[in-house]
């Protein structure tokens, strides 16, 4: 009977301790039970499960592609560096072989376990120098083993999956815009050049080809939880003329700040939007 696959990731944690690179590879084809089995030996061990893909996309969002391949192995270090544990396990890597980030994964998880033993799970296929395919009960394998993982499914299976991420963040962003609160909010709080680009995606509802910083400030002033608070031109004036009129311009000044001051009460100032009505 095979020894169950968390088991043998756990004995290879093990073994790794004592190596200069403490890093575990778990290599086995998409479906055979890697994130199971990390899930397992998180629980087990509590050690931390880290989902590469999510946490990176997370920190990239805003960076342009250069700044990302620069930025990437420092983001990847903070994210595994903010857990004290001694072992940390990493699900999802794919996009550490996004060959636009021009990045050496196996070197990024190496200087990743100078200093804590890491376990990566992949979904590819292995092999050792001079032998064929390495069957499933060799799956976990130390960094001292000779691998080499087939490109050719890394690319494909990259693809598919960023294309999958792409249509998931396209799918969330589209129904958080046309909630109806929101539709109102952009309608009465986006400046119209923001609301220009927040219309143009909710028509063709695909992400522009260049993601760039007018697009994400105007879906993130669309998101944003604000508070509209409506006024009168009429109650506007009466609350100016309190008081009497002729005024001097600290008068008038102190008399404007008290009736924003009662509309506003209770409220966080950087996410009030007045409306003029």
């Amino acid at each position: 009977m095979a020894e169950p696959l968390a088991d043998r990731v756990i004995q290879r944690i093990g073994q790794a301790a004592e190596l200069y690179h403490r890093l575990v590879m778990l290599v086995a084809p998409a479906g055979s039970g890697k994130t199971a089995a990390l899930q397992e030996v998180h629980e087990r061990m509590a050690a931390p499960l880290i989902n590469v893909n999510l946490e990176l996309s997370r920190r990239m969002l805003d960076l342009t592609a250069r700044q990302r391949a620069l930025q990437l192995p420092r983001l990847l270090q903070e994210i595994v560096g903010a857990f004290a544990a001694d072992v940390v396990l990493l699900d999802n890597i794919e996009i550490l072989f996004d060959i636009s980030l021009k990045q050496d994964p196996l070197r990024l998880l190496q200087g990743l376990s100078r200093n804590k033993t890491v376990v990566a799970a992949w979904s590819g296929e292995i092999r050792a120098e001079g032998q064929g395919l390495r069957d499933e009960s060799d799956s976990v394998l130390s960094t001292q083993s000779s691998v080499l993982i087939n490109a050719a499914a890394v690319l494909q299976q990259l693809e598919e999956q960023l294309d999958k991420m792409i249509e998931e963040w396209t799918a969330t962003l589209l129904a958080n815009l046309e909630d109806p609160t929101t539709k109102e909010r952009i309608k009465k709080v986006l400046p119209p050049e923001q609301r220009e680009i927040v219309q143009d995606f909710l028509k063709s509802r695909r992400l522009p080809e260049e993601i760039d910083h007018a697009f994400l400030t105007a879906i993130k002033e669309a998101l944003t939880d604000l508070a509209l608070v409506s006024v009168k031109i009429v109650d506007l004036r009466d609350a100016l003329l309190a008081g009497g009129s002729p005024a001097t311009p600290a008068e008038m000044r102190k008399r404007f700040e008290e009736y924003l001051d009662g509309l506003t009460k209770g409220k966080e100032p950087g996410k009030v939007r007045i409306v003029l009505e």
